[in-house]
């Protein structure tokens, strides 16, 4: 292929120029390799044709052997860039067991070069064409031509010999770089774009994206930026050295996802921060049944990327097989996708995707961790009556351990249901302790040992244990709120207060924040402002049983025992309707100074396993019962010494 070329094709907003071996975009010069630039023009001279791997090799390569990875390097090389011309068009094909096939429709077109192309590609303007010179009738005309065709071959042999001194620095560089250079040891993994356009299978993108941080948060020497934080940037235009700044990580992981049919194609970078440039690039073509194995093979590439040197149990658990069950996996994707809505819906939704995840592998310890955890929260936020959802949270976590011992979430699991339900102080501290093991970098297994930690008195402790878990996670909403309640449990009023203002800076609408917030102001006698943040709370929230609890002991407290008396008798007529936690209307009873009915709803919520029990040693809303017996044996009857 050389100057005397006359091949030129259009297609989308892209010209490629075979004469000048050369890519234009809206006539901007797209650079590329020579090896790229080949496999291009022979599926667009090929368009709607099936090119076979043999027949690309033969025609780019011209070599006996070639690696079959550099043919699908080119690919992705190319879908990227002409992606980044066209997002919503997919131009190369991929046909299972026979080659590619370019899809777009392509317009042949002459030789002429574009100006704006042109000055791109040389300064001094446009060469004159073989044909245009042949065509003048002097006789000067042929010294003119070899002149021009000689100038022309220079220019032509310096910018090219340039390009491959580039080309070979960066390669030098990269992989000097690669065996010689520290390891890389921080990383988010981004939510991964759907580009399907397709709702329905938008739990594929997230669900591969989720898996992913999960494998890699096992390995000791690697920060990996928590799923919650990292979801912040789903559905945003993405610069991964702005991201990686923000983050503070060295690396960032981005990925498509595009479901057609049966197929899914997988495209994903691991970009440096640091310089910007690709640590690592893979195109994946799959049968969606494949897709956890392509999960498994792109956290080993990754961690390979990163330069981490993994002990064999690391690399054991990074490329566990959880089940061989493509049906079964993509169920428990789709359960981690409404679990992660944390609504009282999604939780429900989650368990019916968990159950039939189970269904088609009973073997399957994920999805019953799963369970358990759907359960567990269904118990922990009231929105259930704990004797119907913990004992189930127990059995499923029970369940997955016997399957796999060394899942960790299941450990976290059945710790959460020892805490909150059991009142096994010893029990819940062996298996979240064991949680950490297995998972020291997951925040919510910070969370909860914060929580154990906060119920047997080590207040301090607790918030220094909270506060790893929002170092680990520092936009989850959950975890900052929570260090406020530490705050508040250990009387730093003053802290609670302003670390969940730091909350609501993040979701004004997170009314748990506004709940630590209106208790810190009451316990420091600031009524008015304890009121008018509830009342906020309840134009967001109207009907969350805590907010109303907490205005009418608000209430009380100031004095205001009208107001206090009518909420308490809304919130007792809604009791004999629905579960309300018993604890909820002895705070009211506390606040009125009512202490005979506050020991009779906190009987109340013993029997029913209230799990907000476990705060009775620390809250301070029990403070003016703590002189009373009834107190002591009633701590003394869930296993905390008084």
């Amino acid at each position: 292929m050389g100057a005397s070329d006359k091949r030129s094709y259009e297609f989308g907003s892209f010209r490629l120029d075979a004469g000048e071996y050369v890519l234009l975009r809206d006539g901007q010069v797209i650079p590329m390799s020579p090896k790229v630039f080949e496999t291009l023009l022979v599926l667009v001279e090929n368009s709607g044709h099936v090119v076979g791997k043999e027949e690309l090799y033969k025609q780019v390569w011209q070599e006996a052997f070639v690696e079959e990875t550099n043919l699908t390097k080119n690919i992705s090389i190319l879908r990227k860039i002409l992606s980044e011309g066209d997002a919503e068009r997919s131009f190369i094909e991929t046909v299972p067991k026979r080659g590619y096939r370019f899809v777009v429709p392509v317009r042949k077109s002459g030789s002429e070069y574009s100006e704006q192309g042109s000055k791109s590609f040389s300064a001094g303007g446009p060469p004159a064409s073989t044909a245009e010179i042949a065509a003048a009738p002097t006789a000067s005309s042929a010294a003119h031509l070899i002149s021009e065709i000689k100038r022309h071959q220079r220019r032509v042999t310096f910018v090219l010999a340039a390009l491959v001194l580039i080309v070979i620095a960066v390669v030098a560089y990269y992989l000097y770089s690669t065996r010689t250079g520290k390891a890389i040891d921080s990383v988010a993994v981004l939510p991964f774009v759907n580009s399907s356009g397709d709702a329905n299978t938008e739990y594929l993108s997230d669900g591969i994206s989720e898996t992913l941080i999960n494998s890699l948060t096992q390995l000791q020497e690697l920060r990996v930026v928590a799923r919650h934080t990292a979801f912040r940037y789903k559905g945003k235009e993405i610069d991964p050295q702005v991201v990686g700044q923000e983050l503070k990580v060295r690396a960032v992981l981005m990925g498509r996802v595009r479901q057609l049919g049966d197929t899914l194609n997988i495209q994903v970078d691991l970009v440096d921060v640091t310089t910007g440039a690709q640590l690592w690039g893979a195109d994946y073509e799959r049968k969606i049944s494949d897709v956890l194995a392509v999960k498994q093979e792109m956290a080993r590439e990754v961690t390979e990327n990163l330069r981490l040197r993994l002990s064999g149990e690391e690399q054991k658990q990074l490329v566990k097989r959880d089940t061989t069950n493509a049906e079964a996996y993509q169920l428990y994707l789709k359960g981690r996708f409404s679990w992660n809505k944390y609504t009282e819906e999604g939780f429900r939704k989650s368990i019916e995707y968990f159950k039939q995840a189970v269904e088609k592998d009973p073997a399957y310890a994920l999805a019953y961790s799963g369970l358990a955890d759907s359960y567990s929260l269904l118990g922990e936020l009231s929105v259930a009556p704990p004797k119907e959802s913990f004992p189930q949270a127990r059995a499923y976590a029970e369940k997955a351990l016997v399957l796999d011992e060394t899942l960790g979430d299941a450990h976290l699991s059945l710790g959460i249901v020892e805490l909150l339900y059991e009142w096994d102080w010893p029990g819940a501290e062996k298996e979240l302790r064991r949680a950490k093991e297995l998972d020291p970098n997951n925040p919510q297994v910070l969370h909860f040992y914060g929580h154990y930690l906060q119920s047997v008195g080590r207040v301090e402790e607790a918030i220094n244990e909270t506060k790893r878990g929002v170092e680990l996670d520092p936009t989850n909403l959950v975890l900052n709120a929570e260090l406020g309640w530490a705050y508040y449990c250990a009387r730093h009023y003053d802290q609670a207060i302003a670390q969940d203002r730091k909350t609501l800076e993040l979701d004004p609408n997170f009314v748990y924040s506004s709940w630590v917030i209106a208790q810190s102001y009451e316990q420091t006698a600031r009524y008015q402002e304890s009121v008018a943040e509830l009342k906020r709370a309840r134009t967001i929230d109207a009907n969350w049983p805590y907010i109303i609890a907490e205005l009418g002991s608000a209430y009380a407290a100031s004095g205001e025992r009208s107001e206090a008396e009518r909420i308490l008798q809304q919130l007792k007529e809604r009791a004999a309707r629905e579960y309300i936690d018993a604890i909820l209307i002895a705070y009211i009873h506390v606040g009125l100074g009512q202490k005979d009915q506050a020991f009779a709803w906190l009987e109340k919520a013993y029997q029913e396993r209230s799990g907000l029990m476990p705060w009775l040693k620390g809250e301070p809303k029990w403070d003016p019962l703590r002189g009373d017996a009834r107190f002591g044996d009633l701590l003394r009857r869930i296993g905390i010494a008084h």
